[in-house]
C-alpha cells in the first residue's frame, strides 16, 4: 500500500464520520418521504461495502504478487504459509461482503421505488433480510480469524521469526 493510497482511506475513514449523520438529518426533514432517513444511509452503506469488496479483490492479486516474489527468497517457505492464510482470509471476507452488499443494496434500492415489488412480497423480503442478517455473522468469523490468528497459526508464525 502506498503512502497516498493509505491517506485516501483515511480521508475515506473521516468523511464517513461525518457523512452518515449528515444523511440522516438531512433526509429527516419533511421535503422527504419518511422512509428515505433510514434508507438512504443503509443504501450509502451497502454502495460502500461493495467498494470494500472490490478492494479485497485487489488484495488477493496484491497477495497473489507477493507469494510469486517469495518463492526466490530464503525464508519463503515459512511466509508463504503465512501469507496463503491472510490470502484465504481475504477472499472468504471479501465474497460474503459482496454478498452482503448486494442484498442491502437491493433491498434499499427497492424501497427507493414507487411499487416496492420486494418489499410487498413477503418471500422475498424475508430472503433478504435473512441474508443480510446470516452474512453479517459470516463477516465476523474472517475477521475475527484475521485480527487474532488460529493457534497452530500463530505458532508457526512464532517459529518464522
Amino acid at each position: 500500500m502506498s503512502s497516498n493510497e493509505f491517506k485516501i482511506y483515511i480521508a475515506w475513514t473521516i468523511v464517513n464520520i461525518i457523512l452518515f449523520p449528515v444523511l440522516q438529518f438531512n433526509f429527516s426533514r419533511n421535503i422527504y418521504d419518511f422512509t428515505y432517513k433510514e434508507i438512504m444511509p443503509q443504501l450509502v452503506y451497502g454502495i460502500e461495502l461493495l467498494i470494500i469488496a472490490m478492494l479485497g479483490v485487489v488484495s488477493h492479486f496484491r497477495f497473489k504478487r507477493l507469494l510469486k516474489n517469495l518463492k526466490h527468497e530464503i525464508n519463503g517457505v515459512f511466509m508463504t504459509s503465512r501469507i496463503q492464510h491472510y490470502q484465504d482470509l481475504n477472499i472468504v471476507l471479501s465474497m460474503t461482503l459482496f454478498l452482503f452488499s448486494i442484498s442491502m443494496v437491493t433491498l434499499t434500492a427497492d424501497g427507493l421505488t414507487q411499487t416496492k415489488r420486494l418489499n410487498q412480497s413477503k418471500f422475498y423480503a424475508d430472503f433478504l433480510i435473512c441474508n443480510v442478517n446470516v452474512l453479517m455473522a459470516a463477516i465476523w468469523v474472517p475477521v475475527i480469524l484475521i485480527l487474532h490468528p488460529k493457534n497452530g497459526t500463530r505458532r508457526s508464525f512464532a517459529l518464522d521469526s
